[in-house]
């Protein structure tokens, strides 16, 4: 809901593009800060507390945002919007993977359905505000979300939830370095890095794409930023199911490989139906990318899902900054049509890190399969030599 308000909130404090750019900056700062730390505190204190701590935290930055009108205040209410956030992400995904450890890819694609449902009500909802109340009412946006927060935390907190204990080691500093030189989860973050960036990039300059590239009206420049978020969020009802239909991995090759082609008309220019098309294509294609690759990530290190939700999320929240900035700088060296074909070079990118991790999925079962053949053939031999 913040791009539409931006506009209202630079006229309100007199910003320059830069100044209202910085609130993005410290936004994110607090974000990848409190997915990181936070992933690993969750893991020590418990999910269910953190869900709720970052839900505080969420509504009081929203609420220093709508109500105080202090520039420094401002900044200050970004920063811990951002921590809030970070802590709700930290602390509600990996809990929704251990309550359903037996189906985390299903699970994890329907919770994260609900983020394109948000994404398609959030600029509706941001600019009936405006409407109705004139430039002063991006305030009472901010506002809202803060009361929608704040009944969510009552009503998460009357929830007993007890997620199963998960074994594989206590969460700690060490711990976390393990995670952190582990060579799966490093692709794994990676891809997560590069599909953030590519989602944001869309997101962020279609709109301009359509509307000074294509000459399409503004109507139809954000019914397809809609179709991108609708498909992406009708998509993961499918994801949910064909994940475990095809398995984690392959699901993900698979999504990768069609983005690729679902992104090549934005390179080319074709036509403003066309590049509707593609951005549907792109949305159902991605849908099922991320909330897999947590499935998996987590499925890896059943007893530091939270840690490693902190990790990829951070590393998603890395490419979502810097993709769509260098879109912008293409676009201003070359043209927007050249910029935007890092889309598909980027879903190539993505197909490759993919095609990696499966290759190395396969590994350690190939290996624990040979040990377990020698074992077997270890004990016969020494079974042979005992009988008389």
């Amino acid at each position: 809901m913040s791009g539409p308000l931006l506009p209202s909130l630079r006229l309100d404090y007199q910003m320059s593009l830069s100044e209202a750019g910085r609130l993005f900056s410290v936004q994110f700062t607090g974000f990848v800060l409190s997915v990181l730390v936070g992933g690993v505190i969750a893991d020590i204190f418990g999910k269910r507390m953190f869900v709720l701590l970052g839900t505080a935290v969420l509504t009081c930055g929203l609420t220093l945002i709508g109500c105080f009108r202090s520039a420094w205040l401002l900044n200050i209410g970004f920063l811990t919007m951002g921590v809030g956030f970070g802590g709700f992400d930290a602390g509600l995904a990996p809990l929704v993977g251990d309550l359903n450890s037996d189906r985390r890819a299903f699970a994890l694609n329907l919770l994260h359905m609900f983020f394109g449902v948000g994404a398609l009500i959030g600029p509706v909802w941001a600019s009936y505000f405006l409407s109705v109340a004139g430039p002063a009412g991006w305030r009472y946006v901010y506002l809202a979300a803060a009361g929608g927060s704040l009944l969510f935390l009552l009503a998460f907190g009357t929830c007993r939830v007890r997620p199963p204990v998960q074994e594989g080691g206590t969460p700690g500093r060490k711990r976390f370095m393990s995670l952190v030189v582990d060579g799966r989860l490093r692709l794994l973050a990676g891809l997560a890095c590069v599909y953030v960036g590519v989602e944001s990039g869309v997101n962020a300059w279609v709109f301009s794409f359509l509307t000074e590239t294509l000459k399409a009206t503004s109507a139809v420049a954000a019914a397809a930023t809609c179709l991108f978020w609708a498909s992406l969020s009708l998509g993961r009802l499918f994801s949910a199911y064909a994940s475990e239909r095809f398995g984690q991995e392959l699901f993900i090759v698979c999504c990768c490989a069609g983005s690729v082609l679902a992104g090549l008309p934005l390179t080319m220019g074709p036509g403003v139906g066309v590049t509707l098309a593609s951005c549907a294509a792109l949305g159902f294609f991605f849908s099922g990318i991320f909330p897999t690759i947590m499935a998996e990530g987590t499925s890896l290190f059943p007893g530091s899902t939270g840690s490693v939700t902190g990790m990829l999320v951070a590393a998603g929240a890395v490419g979502g900054a810097l993709v769509p900035w260098l879109i912008g700088l293409v676009s201003d060296a070359r043209s927007l049509e050249r910029g935007m074909a890092l889309i598909p070079i980027g879903s190539g990118l993505m197909l490759a890190l993919a095609l990696a991790n499966k290759i190395r999925s396969g590994a350690p079962r190939r290996d624990v399969a040979r040990c377990a053949l020698d074992s077997r053939v270890l004990h016969d031999a020494s079974h042979e030599r005992r009988q008389p």
